[in-house]
């Protein structure tokens, strides 16, 4: 059964997580594509930061930490991929450096009836931070929702910490599937 209250899907069972996240956005996908992939945008939504035209080009983005990376793949108005811990050390972030699957952020866009936009964000995370990570990128979207189709994003300072409560709750609920399950793999869907 799924959770209404969770966007992002959590799956895998190793020391990596697949998170999947979706939100259906009123608008039209090249509205939604220039949200995403335009300097002039991301600060009202997301954070600060510049981004680049075209694969292998830069990636900058103020918060977290400053993050840096490149563009792997940039197909308009559909898929934006991109890594974003290009800047880590190693030693400080061993869990986020291996591009092929932590550090890397694909965007798939796909039109929807009725002018609407239906937006899949992928990541790959490490497992323990991964309930973590699907919070925020649940809220993300709920911004970038909010932003396209109101004009503005209310402030809301206490909506990462409510997500994280709740998948929070998921991810106890992983714990107690995996111990059950005959092949350990946890099911982060409900």
């Amino acid at each position: 059964m799924t959770n209404p209250h969770r966007l992002t899907e959590v799956t895998g069972s190793a020391s990596v997580r697949r998170l999947q996240t979706r939100i259906l956005v009123a608008k039209a996908v090249t509205e939604v594509w220039s949200a995403i992939t335009e300097t002039k945008h991301l600060g009202h939504w997301w954070t600060n930061g510049t981004v680049g035209k075209h694969a292998g080009e830069a990636i900058q983005l103020a918060e977290p930490e400053d993050l840096n990376g490149t563009i792997i793949c940039m197909r308009a108005p559909h898929v934006f991929e991109f890594t974003w811990h290009d800047n880590l050390s190693e030693a400080a972030h061993p869990e986020w450096i291996e591009p092929s699957t932590n550090g890397l952020v694909r965007f798939d866009l796909t039109e929807a009836s009725g002018n609407n936009t239906l937006v899949t964000l992928m990541q790959f995370a490490p497992a323990e931070s991964a309930f973590d990570a699907a919070a925020g990128w649940h809220e993300l979207l709920e911004r970038l929702k909010e932003y396209l189709e109101l004009g503005v994003v209310a402030d809301n300072p206490d909506r990462f910490n409510e997500l994280k409560k709740i998948y929070a709750k998921s991810s106890a609920g992983d714990q107690d599937d995996s111990n059950n399950s005959s092949e350990g793999s946890p099911s982060a869907s409900r």
